[in-house]
């Protein structure tokens, strides 16, 4: 379990970096819609990929458990939640575990 704190002081914790399953989860997730109807251009779009893969991987806010997303619409909502300083703490603590394999840097900035 890895724990990151962001710059507004939130502790984030993560899902195990190197999960290959949460890599399929976002897959799925990003596959669907709020209905579950199929959305596969975001599949292919490797920037919003990389943001959802980022917000994915985290577990809990301030010990608040995050339910991991099922579709695109709960995707964006959590990434809201965490914002540029929640996105960015995750996204480092992810490059600085398995590197930028799953284009992260695009989270970063």
């Amino acid at each position: 379990m890895t724990v990151v704190t962001d710059e507004k002081g939130r502790k984030l914790t993560l899902h195990d970096l190197g999960d290959p399953l949460l890599t399929l989860d976002v897959l799925e997730a990003a596959g669907r819609d709020a209905r579950g109807n199929p959305v596969t251009h975001l599949v292919t779009n490797q920037g919003w990929m990389g943001m959802a893969t980022v917000a994915c991987h985290v577990e809990d806010i301030d010990g608040v458990p995050e339910p991991r997303p099922s579709n695109v619409v709960q995707i964006r909502a959590l990434i809201g939640k965490l914002g540029r300083e929640g996105m960015k703490a995750v996204a480092a603590a992810i490059n600085a575990e398995i590197g930028d394999s799953v284009g992260l840097d695009t989270a970063k900035n």
